[in-house]
């Protein structure tokens, strides 16, 4: 008797072969043999709350309290491996049964766009080369990622945050957030430990940390939860983007004590934790994106656009002619040593990701023995998924730059549009920042939630606002 699961997989496979077939692959199982400990089963807590609160709650109170904490200040390095089923961390036990919540109450709104299917293509890349290779397990499960830690928070952005309205309170909880986490990150720059990985690690007993803190100068380059410095970088300066915006546009009126106000407390702790990260690429990002986001508080947009536009384009042309001349000379410091390390990233790596065909070389693409780390996130995912891979990204990319420029053109109110202008600042400074580093974590997930808010911008909150002034023109 046939299986109907095994003919949709096989059925799919057959899809994937259209596209060209793909180099071998170990047909190696994906199955951890990592024991499970009972205190592993803490990274269910939230899922089981997620579950109980669905029958006594809404969907917005869902997201800011559990997933909002569970996403921005919770370690997903750690995970629970269940025999059958994939690694889970913190972020996807949540995920699972808000995102399938999510679709359930929210499809009837749901309105197809490029990106939709853009992200189709990026989800199937993750499990092509696997499914092709006959490693099924390891194709589903790299599939099961990509739906968790992409389509999720890209239909959070997409159905949920302008649909209901709570624009205003997701950026305040999700900047008071981080700056929670930074008050206990920033201790990373002095003591040289990650707190978080520290004190989470005594659950996960034999789960080694994939990184360690780093040094730079003499002190700890803070990664708080996010794992990584760079990573952590992506985080903070999409924190104080949005800081930026929401206290200009919808201010806070409290104040500690009556001696510093809210927002001033926010911005300040957000810009040290992000300079204690001592990287350099989240910098460029957080410089890049500051100005796109204040051209909302401006008068003159097209001018003062066209100004910034043709200053970054002599600015990008200066850097890139001293950036070769700076890797072109043997490295005389550990800072030189590193731009020429991913300098050579693109010379080494560029053959092997062609080679990769359409699907990639899945995880185990060969590695280059003096390049073991490929900090592009471009460069990464053509290795892994392949060029498939590669151009959805850049699409559901171009697909939200395109869609907030438009936003942005069509606004009738200064306040969204300078909150297009912002979304739009935080979006192409983490495009220029992944030039360093590959997306993992929370930065991974964030990308997708602000692209598929970006999605909905346009089609709710300023359509909504078009129809009202033309409904109360025509009254006047």
């Amino acid at each position: 008797m046939p299986v109907p699961g095994l003919a949709c997989i096989q059925s799919l496979a057959a899809v994937l072969w259209i596209a060209g077939p793909a180099h071998p692959v170990a047909a190696e199982p994906f199955v951890s043999t990592e024991p499970v400990f009972l205190s592993n089963f803490i990274i269910l807590v939230p899922a089981l709350v997620t579950v109980l609160a669905l029958f006594r709650t809404s969907l917005t109170k869902i997201f800011f309290n559990i997933y909002l904490p569970v996403f921005l200040l919770l370690p997903l390095y750690f995970h629970i491996k269940l025999r059958g089923l994939p690694p889970i961390d913190f972020s996807e036990a949540v995920a699972i049964p808000l995102g399938c919540a999510m679709i359930y109450r929210l499809w009837p709104t749901f309105k197809l766009s490029l990106s939709d299917f853009a992200i189709a293509l990026f989800i199937a890349s993750a499990g092509a080369v696997h499914l092709l290779g006959h490693d099924i397990s390891h194709g589903i499960f790299n599939m099961f990622y990509r739906v968790f830690e992409a389509l999720v928070p890209y239909l959070i952005g997409k159905l949920l945050i302008e649909h209901f309205d709570i624009r205003v309170q997701t950026v305040r909880r999700i900047v008071v957030l981080i700056a929670a986490g930074c008050f206990v990150s920033v201790l990373e720059y002095f003591i040289g430990v990650n707190p978080f990985a520290t004190l989470f690690q005594p659950f996960f007993p034999g789960q080694k940390l994939i990184w360690e803190t780093q040094f730079r100068w003499g002190f700890g380059r803070v990664a708080g939860p996010y794992g990584q410095s760079e990573l952590a970088g992506i985080m903070l300066l999409t924190g104080i983007i949005l800081t930026v915006w929401v206290s200009l546009a919808h201010p806070w009126k409290e104040t500690l004590g009556n001696l510093v106000k809210v927002r001033t407390l926010l911005l300040g702790i957000l810009a040290v934790t992000l300079l204690s990260t001592q990287a350099r690429g989240p910098w460029l990002g957080c410089i890049l994106a500051l100005p796109i986001a204040l051209l909302g508080r401006t008068r003159n947009l097209l001018r003062n656009a066209s100004i910034l536009v043709a200053i970054c384009l002599v600015a990008g042309l200066a850097l890139y002619v001293k950036g070769k001349a700076y890797t072109s000379t043997n490295p005389s410091s550990g800072e030189q040593q590193t731009a020429q390390y991913r300098a050579d990233l693109i010379d080494f790596y560029v053959p092997i990701a062609q080679q990769g065909g359409a699907w990639g070389w899945g995880e185990a693409f060969p590695v280059v023995h003096t390049s073991t780390s490929v900090d592009n996130e471009y460069l990464f995912l053509w290795l892994v998924q392949g060029w498939v891979g590669m151009v959805s990204f850049i699409v559901i990319a171009g697909d939200a730059v395109y869609r907030l420029v438009l936003a942005i053109l069509r606004s009738t109110g200064r306040r969204d549009r300078f909150f297009a202008l912002t979304l739009l600042g935080c979006f192409l400074g983490i495009l220029l920042t992944v030039g360093t580093v590959f997306l993992f974590g929370q930065p991974f997930q964030l990308f997708f939630l602000l692209a598929g808010w970006a999605q909905s911008v346009k089609t709710t909150r300023l359509h909504q606002q078009q129809r009202q002034f033309a409904f109360a023109h025509a009254l006047t």
